[in-house]
């Protein structure tokens, strides 16, 4: 059996130059210059949602899986429940993941009107369907405090959901980044008080962090607990609960997610794999609420196909890495740390062609 084995990358090519060659979907593709190759660089985001729901990016409507070519706004709804609008970035990560839990629009049985008429402070709680996590929402209504601005029949509610995206732009040491992570949606929106009320969100292992509250351009004191977030608002609509950070370190390598040697046929071949995306936090709570308000959705594996086109039989090893980044934040006297993939790099490290019709053995990750 007489074979012709070409180092890829390694040697220069001479009489066998282009029998082999690589079409991989991924965005960088590590193959010597001799080699014809084409790439497709478009992106995929794929949404998780708990309720069935409607999703339009951009104002079109979309599927659960599409492929954006800008950044943009998407739009999440279902009836009965709270819009969300959530902020795509294209950046270097092209597989984007985002995980959105839907609250239902919040009421209760307190009244404006009972509260009004009340000379003792009125609690008003959440259901469990009005929080994206676990943990207590509610509004302290003071005694004597009335509420204006709303029908008198109309009734109290709060809701609490965490904010879902992708970053703003590329971090870097010494980075600011200040981020919503937490939305109180509180009703009836547009009433307004005569004396502050205090409203209070869950935010588990919150000690210790950085947070500021703010509507618009109004912003007020937020009071950090061990698993919450108050502050204190003279009217209702949507308060924002921002943590406050900084980037004190990044770490970036490089990590193999597939290692093989494979039988190739004349015409197009395929390998499939499995690619990262995501983000891992290094602390449970509000922490990891913060890196997915950047990250989109918590760390999963997609498997993604390239594809190899070969002018002869043979045999290729193929390597896969992906960009792997340690992101160390501080926020208050609170460190933690996030672990996210990005580009995913390909590379074709030798192949052999065999002229008998036979080839070599077949490999795997």
């Amino acid at each position: 059996m007489k074979k012709i084995k070409l180092l890829l990358g390694v040697i220069a090519l001479t009489a066998g130059t282009g029998l082999l060659s690589s079409c991989f979907t991924d965005p960088y593709v590590g193959v010597p210059p001799e080699m014809t190759m084409s790439v497709d660089n478009g992106y995929t985001v794929k949404v998780y949602t708990n309720v069935a729901a409607k999703l339009a990016y951009n104002g079109a409507a979309v599927s659960q899986t599409f492929s954006p070519t800008t950044d943009g706004i998407l739009e999440v709804s279902a009836n009965g429940y709270v819009t969300q609008a959530i902020p795509v970035r294209l950046g270097s990560i092209k597989n984007i993941t985002l995980d959105v839990t839907l609250i239902q629009i919040p009421t209760s049985d307190v009244k404006v009107s009972d509260a009004n008429a009340s000379s003792t402070t009125v609690t008003v709680g959440n259901s469990e369907e009005n929080v994206s996590q676990v943990g207590q929402a509610s509004i302290v209504i003071p005694g004597n405090t009335q509420t204006e601005g709303v029908d008198p029949n109309s009734s109290y509610g709060i809701g609490v959901y965490n904010v879902t995206g992708t970053a703003t732009s590329e971090p870097v040491e010494g980075q600011v980044v200040n981020t919503d992570i937490l939305v109180a949606v509180c009703e009836p929106s547009g009433a307004t008080f005569d004396s502050p009320v205090t409203i209070t969100v869950p935010a588990p292992n919150a000690a210790g962090m950085a947070f500021t509250c703010y509507n618009g351009n109004e912003t007020v004191a937020a009071d950090v607990q061990s698993n919450s977030v108050s502050a204190e608002v003279n009217h209702f609509s949507e308060w924002r609960f921002m943590l406050n950070a900084s980037v004190s370190g990044i770490s970036t390598s490089q990590e193999t997610i597939y290692d093989a040697n494979i039988l190739v046929e004349a015409g197009n071949n395929q390998i499939r794999y499995m690619a990262y995306t995501g983000v891992t936090s290094s602390i449970s709570g509000v922490a990891e609420t913060f890196l997915l308000s950047q990250f989109g959705s918590k760390a999963r594996r997609i498997e993604k196909v390239g594809n190899i086109a070969a002018s002869a039989k043979g045999s290729a090893h193929v390597r896969v890495t992906q960009e792997k980044k340690v992101i160390t934040y501080k926020s208050g006297s609170v460190t933690f740390t996030a672990t996210v993939y990005g580009a995913i790099t390909v590379e074709i490290v030798d192949a052999s062609y065999d002229t008998s019709g036979h080839s070599g053995g077949r490999g795997g990750n």
